[in-house]
């Protein structure tokens, strides 16, 4: 397998772990959502294992580059990049071009669903936070915590 091979491959799997986690990240979006939601625990561990193989596999097109000549090293990471048009390309590296342009997609959408269910759980939080404080309110002869004494 050659460089570019291996290189290819690894975008490639790159694009398949964006997949898992941006579909991940939508169906953690979906019961975020939901009134009175359990926590997604078991979802958001599930994101931080593909999290983490998508670490190794940046890792691994680090090393991959790193290892080429210098010139090839700056024409890589300007196609990864898209700094270098479709057009400039080689098939291979058009291939590797539209894989990192997907990859960078998957990874914009998967960033938005997060941000949206960070501030679903935040508005969870809050309502549940006035709860408590107004359960613990003077006078309130109906709240479950009135006849608790400190």
């Amino acid at each position: 397998m050659t460089g570019m091979e291996e290189l290819l491959a690894c975008v490639d799997q790159k694009e398949v772990l964006l997949t898992r986690i941006f579909n991940l990240a939508r169906q953690i979006e979906v019961v975020c959502c939901e009134p009175e939601h359990p926590a997604p625990t078991a979802l958001i561990q599930q994101r931080q294992v593909f999290l983490e193989r998508l670490k190794k596999c940046a890792d691994r097109v680090s090393f991959l580059i790193g290892r080429m000549p210098a010139p090839d090293q700056e024409r890589v990471s300007g196609v990864l990049s898209g700094r270098v048009s479709k057009q400039e390309c080689s098939e291979q590296e058009q291939l590797l071009r539209d894989r990192e342009t997907r990859c960078r997609s998957l990874l914009r959408g998967a960033l938005a669903s997060d941000a949206e269910s960070a501030r679903q759980m935040k508005k969870e939080r809050d309502r549940l936070q006035k709860l408590v404080n107004d359960s613990r309110g003077k006078g309130r002869e109906t709240s479950p915590f009135s006849n608790v004494t400190v």
